[in-house]
């Protein structure tokens, strides 16, 4: 199957005979995926935009994605960058325009992209983050925030303030840019259009 990546550039993604789909949160086979469709891609990279998928599901279009995170902005998410921090408290200014303070407590963690572990000390005023969490009387407490690497922040800012997710906000585990990798060597396709 030929598919377009974010990019505009052309992917190809293979499947094998235990390759899952899932269209609509249900079942589905790889006759039931049109052109045009928005999917997701799970599997291995065989190389440079090829990929064996293990999974390929469908994922909401972009104006869904930007519909659900306008209705998730500041309720479980916050993205935007820290205009000041007075610990535990952090003040954003949303990608949505709105300014929000978010207070951490004791069970928020820190990450700066995927893999690094940091506190709250180490986030400065001008750093993008994404964080997750809920609302409790009033404030916005993360369970996570994490600073956003500078070529997340560019293809953010590309999108209008969107992130990518591999299955849409709250759907899957997926957050990400342009792929993926687990620790068994997987990568994850950002959502894409067959083509």
């Amino acid at each position: 199957m030929k598919i377009k990546l974010p990019n505009g550039s052309v992917g190809t993604v293979n499947t094998t005979a235990s390759t899952r789909f899932r269209k609509d949160e249900q079942e589905a086979k790889l006759s039931d995926f049109k052109v045009g469709d928005h999917i997701f891609v799970r599997g291995e990279s065989t190389g440079e935009n090829t990929w064996t998928a293990t999974a390929i599901g469908s994922a909401p279009s972009q104006a869904q994605m930007q519909e659900r995170m306008k209705e998730a902005m500041g309720k479980t998410m916050v993205i935007g960058e820290v205009k000041s921090i007075e610990a535990p408290k952090l003040t954003i200014s949303r990608t949505d325009g709105v300014v929000q303070t978010i207070e951490a407590d004791e069970n928020t963690s820190f990450r700066r992209g995927r893999d690094e572990s940091i506190t709250l000390p180490d986030i400065k005023a001008g750093d993008t983050v994404f964080a997750r969490g809920e609302l409790k009387n009033g404030v916005f407490v993360p369970a996570s925030v994490n600073v956003m690497d500078p070529e997340m922040v560019r293809l953010m800012k590309e999108r209008g303030g969107m992130m990518v997710f591999g299955g849409g906000p709250g759907r899957g585990s997926g957050e990400g840019g342009t792929s993926e990798h687990s620790s068994s060597g997987q990568q994850q396709a950002p959502p894409q259009v067959p083509k």
